[in-house]
């Protein structure tokens, strides 16, 4: 089964941003991980608030700095984790690449980020630091639209073409529907690479005796059909009250693996629910 022993959350101290973070404890505190608090600081963008500023250059990055430091700590020893394991991280730079960066540093098993989406991909800005991070990440990525207060988990999702790519996530939707006691569905929509259905309920019984084996109990098949993957995904998801979705995405990197109307991505950008994107891990 896999093992989630770290979560790098960033944040920017905006409520939007601290309810993600509730999130991020709500994992953590499931899977037993280290929660790891990051914030980058832009100096470029953040350096007009200071215009009253007299000094260098190199001065007023240290005052930046400092003040976030403060922050960081402060976000930390003013809450009660109740025993859970929590670092604070402040580093200067670009958000994107210093959140890349830090995770590739700390070897992260998951970074969790929060969007703003309204459940189209029209409403998804391609340039916000969520999708270029979920573009980038050395590991896989939790995105959750519009977090609220609680993370309840009770229904995982995992979607499958049957090759061998997909296959990797599923010990990652395992994982997910034994910490949280949840039930777990396999979900295949059906394209003209489909296999027979006696094969298809032959991969399905796989799939539910290696969930059985680690402990998930409730666990359900369903091939649907649908003009492409990404709606029969929807669709299934809007139609049976899903949790979480699990998805697989295709490559090691590099930004001809995310092409906008790729399965995965666009399943990201018009989700309402939080998805679980599984890579390679490049570390």
């Amino acid at each position: 089964m896999w093992s989630l022993k770290s979560i790098l959350v960033p944040t920017d101290f905006s409520s939007h941003s601290e309810l993600a973070m509730k999130q991020a404890e709500s994992v953590a505190r499931a899977f037993s991980s280290q929660l790891e608090i990051l914030h980058v600081t832009d100096f470029e963008k953040v350096a007009a608030d200071y215009s009253g500023h007299r000094g260098s250059k190199e001065s007023l990055i240290k005052v930046i700095e400092n003040e976030a430091e403060l922050k960081v700590n402060r976000l930390i020893k003013e809450r009660n984790w109740n025993g859970l394991k929590v670092i604070g991280i402040n580093i200067t730079g670009s958000a994107i690449d210093r959140i890349v960066h830090v995770a590739k540093s700390r070897k992260t098993d998951v970074v969790l980020m929060a969007t703003r989406g309204r459940g189209n991909a029209t409403d998804f800005v391609l340039g916000s630091t969520t999708y270029k991070v979920i573009r980038t990440a050395p590991c896989p990525v939790l995105s959750i639209p519009n977090p609220k207060a609680d993370l309840q988990l009770d229904s995982v999702l995992f979607t499958t073409d049957f090759s061998n790519n997909s296959y990797m996530a599923y010990e990652h939707a395992v994982s997910f529907a034994k910490q949280y006691n949840s039930r777990l569905t396999i979900l295949h929509v059906a394209d003209a690479n489909t296999p027979d259905l006696d094969v298809v309920e032959q991969r399905f019984t796989a799939l539910k005796s290696a969930a059985h084996a680690e402990g998930v109990l409730n666990v359900t098949s369903t091939i649907i059909k649908d003009r492409d993957a990404s709606d029969g995904i929807k669709n299934f998801v809007d139609k049976n009250g899903v949790s979480l979705i699990v998805i697989a995405t295709h490559g090691h990197g590099g930004v001809k693996q995310y092409f906008l109307g790729s399965t995965t991505v666009d399943v990201i950008t018009r989700s309402q629910v939080p998805v679980l994107l599984i890579r390679q891990v490049e570390y």
